[in-house]
């Protein structure tokens, strides 16, 4: 089971990552930071903070990152698509769906 525990994690880890950038910070959204542009993937994973974000990558593009907020509060996302963060705020239960048009 051990194992199969790792697996996992490491798969999370590959797709989104989920961690302050320094102690006593907020934590930081990324996706896909280590996963090969050349495999195609969808993933719906839950973050720190009560985020459920999902996407999907083809032939190496991301389409876009849809975020559901079940607690409320702030995210920040290392923008895939540019340099800098997206920032959201966001309420109990909503949705959001963010592209590069959106930034």
């Amino acid at each position: 089971c051990e194992r199969l525990g790792r697996a996992a994690e490491a798969l999370h880890t590959a797709l989104l990552q989920s961690a302050p950038p320094a102690p006593g910070e907020a934590p930081l959204i990324r996706i896909f930071p280590a996963w090969p542009k050349e495999w195609d993937v969808t993933f719906k994973l839950l973050t720190r903070g009560a985020f459920l974000v999902s996407s999907s990558m083809r032939g190496g593009s991301i389409d876009s990152i849809d975020i559901t907020s079940e607690t409320g509060g702030e995210i920040a996302i290392v923008n895939p698509w540019k340099s800098g963060t997206i920032v959201l705020k966001t309420e109990p239960g909503k949705s959001y769906h963010v592209t590069s048009q959106s930034n």
